[in-house]
């Protein structure tokens, strides 16, 4: 039964999850499901941007009937526009505002034309709970009357931006100050990863929780029927592409006679190779973690907890990563992860798990209890409830 009290609350994540398969958007679809199921307490308005297709738009609506959908664009169309227009309505209020209040910082991708749609869309508008994805978006707040408004920073976005090379020291230190003064407008903020959970919590003022991340549980048995011996799934990001280009060139020469499944969109970005199995975006990876033996985890750089690897854990399977691959777990070891930055050993804790029977079940059952006891459904719902309902 419909409360009637039910509270209003405005949920933001730049990406179409309708489309993409990376980490954060396994994590945005989880939220609308959740919200979805809160329909009897909680009003949804889910906001995104462009480009959306029509059949996107329709397969939200299938999936999440009871939230109502808000698009806008990055960029103005400029089909009959003029300079003019450009000129006054966008580009010297952008220079005013620089100049008299807002300093540029690579950390603000809320521009002038991004402002005022929000304003037209949302002035009218008072929720009860605002959630920003990301602290880059966060004068989102600026513009959406909330009463309560929680930043979902989904990453440490300094480490993220910082640029390489002999000035990396300076913009580290004024990107790590854009993005805590980005956060410190929100009374929440919500962090995947243990590591970052310390972070923030040492330099902010408002709260600073840690959100368990989650997935159903799918534990396989030991002695399922095995289709591909190793499975490694990944997007094409930049720190994919550098630990697998560390894996093919050291740890491949290692693993002679293997074959390694790799599914997403970093098949594009990685050579071909004899050993390397590239089956693309499959629709189906449920389908593939049923029937592989272990993943693998390359993860030589990159911030936050890796999606892939708790997906992994879900399902009771054992995963070879670096030490980058288990940051943001609440235990570093005992977990089902072996952990190594020496290729070497990164292969033969692959052959080691692919051989050893006992060595296998042992590393299957940790990566079953980890996972449990630290991510399951009814502590993320627990955690939500807490924040959204009460």
């Amino acid at each position: 039964m419909r409360s009637s009290t039910r509270k209003k609350l405005l949920y933001f994540m730049v990406d179409n999850p309708m489309r993409l398969k990376a980490g954060n958007m396994t994590r945005c679809v989880s939220m609308l499901n959740y919200l979805q199921q809160q329909a009897d307490f909680l009003e949804v308005d889910f906001l995104s941007i462009h480009p959306w297709s029509e059949a996107d738009i329709a397969r939200f609506h299938t999936l999440y009937p009871d939230i109502e959908l808000h698009l806008f664009h990055l960029n103005r169309s400029k089909k009959n526009r003029s300079y003019l227009d450009y000129f006054f309505n966008e580009k010297v209020p952008r220079l005013l505002r620089n100049l008299l209040k807002y300093e540029p910082t690579h950390l603000n991708n809320v521009d002038y034309y991004v402002e005022q749609q929000i304003k037209k869309e949302f002035a009218d508008k008072e929720f009860d709970v605002l959630i920003v994805s990301y602290a880059n978006w966060a004068r989102l707040r600026e513009f959406i009357p909330a009463t309560y408004a929680i930043n979902d920073s989904h990453d440490f976005l300094t480490r993220q931006y910082m640029p390489h090379g002999k000035q990396a020291f300076g913009a580290a230190s004024r990107l790590f100050k854009s993005e805590l003064e980005a956060l410190q407008q929100f009374d929440e903020v919500w962090t995947y990863s243990m590591e970052e959970h310390y972070i923030f919590d040492q330099f902010l003022e408002n709260k600073v929780a840690l959100l368990p991340v989650s997935f159903p549980a799918q534990i396989q048995p030991v002695d399922r029927e095995i289709q591909q011996d190793i499975l490694y799934v990944a997007s094409e990001n930049e720190h994919n592409v550098r630990s697998m280009e560390w894996f093919i060139k050291y740890v491949l020469p290692e693993l002679k006679g293997l074959k390694i499944s790799v599914v997403g969109k970093i098949c594009e970005a990685i050579p071909d190779h004899p050993s390397l199995d590239k089956l693309g975006v499959v629709e189906d990876l449920e389908a593939l973690y049923q029937h592989s033996k272990i993943t693998m985890c390359p993860m030589l750089t990159g911030t936050g907890i890796k999606i892939k690897v708790l997906e992994s854990l879900a399902h009771g399977i054992p995963v070879v990563t670096n030490r980058r691959g288990v940051d943001g777990l609440v235990n570093k070891v005992n977990n089902g992860c072996l952990v190594s930055n020496n290729p070497r050993e990164f292969a033969l804790y692959i052959k080691e798990l692919l051989t050893n029977r006992e060595f296998f079940e042992e590393q299957s059952d940790l990566a079953a209890t980890y996972f449990l006891e630290n991510h399951s459904l009814e502590k993320e719902h627990e955690f939500l409830n807490n924040s959204l309902l009460d």
